[in-house]
C-alpha cells in the first residue's frame, strides 16, 4: 500500500502537512510483516506462552487497524485466534476481526458471524457478547437491516447490564443510540447518547476504540449539530494525522466533509471529501470511500457539474454493489435523484428517488436527515403534477419530522406542504422559521425558490420577484449553479431583470483553483485527473477556462501568473 501524491487537505487552520505513512521511516519495523511471536519462539528454541503471545498479537492487531494497515491487522488477529489456548481470548480476536471486516466493507459476511459467536459465548462472557452484538448491529445498519440492528443493539444493552469498563459501556450505548436515531426515535436516543458522550470524555479517541467513537461523533449529523461535528472532527483529524492514526483521519475527515456541506462551506467540503476518499481507499475502508463519493456527487450536482457528479456516483455505486453495501445504494441513488432534480430532469429524478423508496421498504429506516431523499421526491412529484403521490410521500416525511423532532426535517416538510397546499404562505413561513432554528444556506435558498414559484403561479409577481432574488443570491453565494439557473429563469419569467455579472471575469471557481495549483506543483493532466477524481477531458476543459480567464496560453505562463497574483494579494 502506498500513499497518493499530494497532501492531506486543510481540514484545520495552519499549513498543510505532507502525509508520511506510519510504516515508513523509523517506525517501519513496527508495522511491516515480521516474525510473529510463534516464529520467534521457534527460532530461539523456547516455547511460546500462548496466552501472552495471543495478547500481544491482539494488541498489535488493534494498533495496526488504527494505523490503517488493515491487511496486517487481520493477519495478526487471525494468528491470535489460532495461537491462543484460551477460549475468551480467541473469541476476543474473532470479535475484533469481525469489527474490522465490517469497516473494510464486508458487513454481509461479518455480521452473522458476530451474532453466532455472541450466542456461543454469551453465557460465560456476557460483556464480550454484548460488544459482539453491538458490532453486529453496526453491520446490520450497513446492509439496510435497521429493524435487526435495533434488536441486536437492544440485546447488547441487556447483556451488558451494569458491567463493563467505560470504553465497553460507551461502545454499546453508542450503538444503541445510533440505531434508535436511524429508526427515527430521537427522544429515546438522546439520553443514551448523552451517557455515551459522558463516558468517552476520558478515553483516547485515537486508540483501538476509533470505530465506535466515529459512530458516536456521527450522531451529530442527524441531531443537527453540524458546527460541533465539524469542529470536533477537524480537531480529531489534526491529532490523528500527527499520530499516524490513519483510520481515524479517514473517519473524521468524512464527518468534516458532511458537516461543511450542510453548513454551506462547499469548497472545504469538496476538498475534504475528495482527499478522504483517496485515503479511505488506501487504508481499505471501502464503505467510507463510497460515502465520500456520494458527498462529492451532491456538491458537484448542485454546482452544475453533471459529468463529474455522475462519475463520482458511478464509482460509489460500484463499491456499494460489489461489496453488497445496500445502505450505500440508498446514498448513491438519493444523490443521483438530487442531481436530476437540479438539472430539471424531473422524470429521471423520480426514477432514481423511487428506487430509494423501494430500498427502504421494510428496512425500518426512518431517519430523515442523513439522506434527504423524501423531500426531493415530494418536490419531483409536485413539479410533475402528481399531487396524490406527492401527498403520500409527504405524509411519511411529516411523520418522520414529528418522531425525530428534527428542525431540519420539519423545515423540509413545511416546504413540501407549501408546494402542495392552496394556502401556501403559512407553510413556507413555517419552513423559513424552522430554518432560523437550524440554518442551512442551501435549504433556505430552495425554500425561497419554491415560495417564489408558487407566488408567481398565482399572479403575485412582485412578491415572487422578492423571494426569487433572495433565492438566486443564496445559490450564487454557494456557487450552486444548477439551482441558480432555475432561480434566474423563474425570476425572468416573473418580470425580473437580468442580473449583472456576479464576479470578476478573472475569478476562478474552487475546482479551477485546485487544477491551477496542481499545474503549479508540476502535475500532469493525468496526475490531476487521478488526484481530483476527474476525467482527463474535464481537466482539459478546466485548463481552457483557466487560460481564458487569466489570459495565458501555456502552463509556464499560468505558473508565472499565479505567482504574480499571490504576490499582489
Amino acid at each position: 500500500m502506498t500513499a497518493r501524491r499530494g497532501t492531506w487537505p486543510r481540514l484545520q487552520s495552519g499549513p498543510t502537512r505532507r502525509w508520511r505513512p506510519p510504516w515508513s521511516g523509523p517506525a517501519a519495523g513496527r508495522w511491516r510483516a515480521g516474525p510473529t511471536p510463534r516464529a520467534r519462539a521457534r527460532s530461539s528454541g523456547r516455547p511460546a506462552c500462548p496466552a501472552a503471545a495471543g495478547r500481544r498479537l491482539i494488541t498489535a492487531g488493534q494498533a495496526a487497524a488504527a494505523a490503517g494497515v488493515a491487511d496486517r491487522a487481520l493477519a495478526l488477529l487471525a494468528e491470535a485466534a489460532e495461537l491462543t489456548c484460551g477460549e475468551e481470548q480467541r473469541a476476543r480476536a474473532q470479535q475484533l476481526s469481525g469489527r474490522l471486516q465490517i469497516w473494510r466493507g464486508r458487513p454481509a459476511e461479518a455480521t452473522p458471524l458476530l451474532v453466532g459467536e455472541a450466542d456461543r459465548v454469551a453465557a460465560r462472557w456476557p460483556v464480550l457478547a454484548a460488544e459482539m452484538l453491538a458490532d453486529a448491529a453496526n453491520g446490520a445498519t450497513t446492509i439496510n437491516s435497521y429493524l435487526e440492528a435495533e434488536r441486536l443493539a437492544e440485546r447488547a444493552v441487556g447483556l451488558l447490564g451494569d458491567a463493563g469498563d467505560p470504553a465497553v459501556r460507551a461502545a454499546v450505548l453508542t450503538m444503541r443510540g445510533w440505531t434508535l436515531l436511524l429508526r427515527g426515535k430521537t427522544p429515546e436516543a438522546r439520553p443514551v447518547l448523552a451517557e455515551a458522550f459522558r463516558l468517552v470524555d476520558g478515553l483516547d479517541r485515537l486508540g483501538p476504540d476509533w470505530p465506535w467513537v466515529h459512530i458516536l461523533l456521527r450522531t451529530r449529523i442527524p441531531l443537527g449539530e453540524f458546527e460541533q461535528a465539524r469542529a470536533e472532527n477537524a480537531e480529531l483529524c489534526r491529532r490523528a494525522q500527527e499520530a499516524g492514526a490513519l483510520a481515524t483521519v479517514s473517519a473524521a475527515g468524512l464527518l468534516v466533509a458532511d458537516a461543511a456541506f450542510r453548513l454551506g462551506d462547499w469548497e472545504a467540503a469538496d476538498a475534504a471529501a475528495l482527499q478522504t476518499f483517496q485515503l479511505a481507499e488506501d487504508v481499505g475502508h471501502r464503505h467510507m470511500a463510497g460515502w465520500a463519493l456520494t458527498i462529492r456527487t451532491r456538491i458537484l450536482a448542485a454546482q452544475g457539474r453533471p459529468e463529474e457528479s455522475r462519475a463520482a456516483a458511478a464509482a460509489a455505486l460500484a463499491i456499494a454493489e460489489s461489496d453488497r453495501i445496500s445502505t450505500g445504494l440508498r446514498f448513491v441513488r438519493g444523490a443521483l435523484g438530487f442531481l436530476e432534480l437540479g438539472l430539471d430532469r424531473i422524470d429521471a429524478a423520480i426514477c432514481e428517488l423511487e428506487t430509494v423508496e423501494r430500498l427502504t421498504q421494510g428496512s425500518g429506516h426512518e431517519e430523515p436527515v442523513i439522506v434527504p431523499w423524501v423531500p426531493d421526491l415530494v418536490e419531483a412529484y409536485a413539479r410533475q403534477g402528481r399531487e396524490g403521490d406527492a401527498r403520500r410521500v409527504l405524509a411519511r416525511l411529516e411523520r418522520q419530522a414529528v418522531c425525530s423532532t428534527s428542525p431540519v426535517a420539519a423545515a423540509a416538510a413545511a416546504r413540501c406542504r407549501g408546494l402542495l397546499d392552496d394556502d401556501f404562505d403559512a407553510a413556507f413561513a413555517g419552513a423559513l422559521a424552522f430554518d432560523d432554528r437550524r440554518p442551512m444556506p442551501f435549504e433556505r435558498a430552495r425554500t425561497l425558490l419554491a415560495f417564489g414559484r408558487r407566488l408567481h403561479r398565482v399572479g403575485r409577481r412582485a412578491a415572487a420577484r422578492e423571494h426569487l432574488r433572495a433565492a438566486l443570491e443564496g445559490f450564487e453565494r454557494l456557487h450552486a449553479d444548477a439551482w441558480a439557473s432555475q432561480a434566474e429563469a423563474e425570476l425572468r419569467a416573473a418580470g425580473g431583470r437580468q442580473r449583472p455579472p456576479a464576479q470578476d471575469d478573472r475569478a476562478l471557481t474552487p475546482q479551477e483553483r485546485r487544477v491551477a495549483e496542481a499545474v503549479r506543483s508540476g502535475a500532469s493532466n493525468r496526475d490531476i485527473a487521478a488526484d481530483l477524481f476527474l476525467s482527463p477531458k474535464t481537466v482539459e476543459f478546466h485548463l481552457r477556462q483557466i487560460y481564458r480567464k487569466l489570459d495565458v496560453h501555456s502552463r509556464t505562463q499560468l505558473v508565472a501568473t499565479l505567482a504574480e497574483m499571490e504576490t499582489a494579494s
